[in-house]
């Protein structure tokens, strides 16, 4: 029996998956809420999905450090924007 294992330590995102959330923060930051309205979000992602998917985005400091260079912010530092994460934004 073969058995498969994945090193995630070497774990990247797809491009057009870091081309998509590119889009979304360059736009809105860390507003997930409005990430959700947005109309490229024809994938229908909810704001916990756009916060899990941004946040193994920045987790990946090769792709996430060359984002950061791409927008003359500093590497290896997270932006500091206000995070719109919790349940209560939508009351």
């Amino acid at each position: 029996m073969l058995i498969y294992t994945y090193d995630f330590e070497y774990f990247r995102l797809p491009k057009n998956s870091i081309d998509h959330l590119s889009y979304f923060l360059d736009k809105y930051k860390f507003n997930y809420k409005d990430m959700v309205t947005d109309r490229r979000n024809y994938l229908q992602w909810t704001w916990k999905q756009f916060r899990m998917k941004i946040k193994k985005f920045m987790s990946i400091p090769e792709q996430f450090d060359e984002y950061l260079k791409q927008r003359n912010l500093k590497p290896s530092v997270k932006p500091a924007w206000e995070e719109y994460d919790s349940d209560s934004e939508w009351k």
